[in-house]
């Protein structure tokens, strides 16, 4: 699972606009990699949200000001995850950081603000965006290990021919 949150700045009249995005990585064309930190750029997974769902700045093509990255395992997705963000921001405020990226067990977290504003504002813009989000990432998460566990406890397919 792959959530985004970025404020971005239209290059032709400098509007700002906060997009946030949720992947998963539910099927064979899209599988989680070894590597949390490949997803953003390399293998980000199959795009479920995106928000808002009418941008007043379009999609792609903007300068982005600021940025969170959030990756886990689609199955092991928590609320308790977004929770651990506030010992986060803690950090960003208390060494002013700008740039920053986290491992925690299974929870990644990458960070980066390149606008004015200080680092810890632009981080809690990002998370209000985020949030909007999680109860949907709970829900998605809930229902690909019920898909996981189902495909594990299924009885093996016996064909007619093989029983006989």
């Amino acid at each position: 699972m792959y959530l985004t949150a970025q404020e971005v700045q239209r290059r032709s009249d400098g509007e700002r606009e906060i997009h946030a995005f949720l992947h998963l990585h539910d099927t064979e064309a899209c599988p989680f990699p070894e590597a949390m930190a490949d997803v953003p750029l390399k293998a980000p997974g199959r795009l479920v949200v995106s928000r808002p769902e009418h941008p007043r700045v379009e999609f792609g093509g903007n300068d982005v000001l600021s940025y969170m990255d959030i990756v886990v395992n689609d199955l092991l997705w928590s609320a308790f995850w977004f929770d651990r963000l506030a010992g986060i921001r803690a950090k960003i405020e208390r060494d002013a950081l700008v740039r920053s990226e986290w491992s925690l067990g299974p929870f990644y977290v990458a960070f980066s603000v390149h606008a004015t504003e200080p680092p810890a504002v632009a981080f809690d813009a990002l998370v209000v965006h985020l949030s909007g989000l999680t109860s949907q990432a709970s829900a998605l998460s809930e229902a690909a290990w019920r898909e996981h566990r189902s495909r594990r406890e299924a009885p093996p397919v016996r064909s007619r021919r093989a029983a006989g």
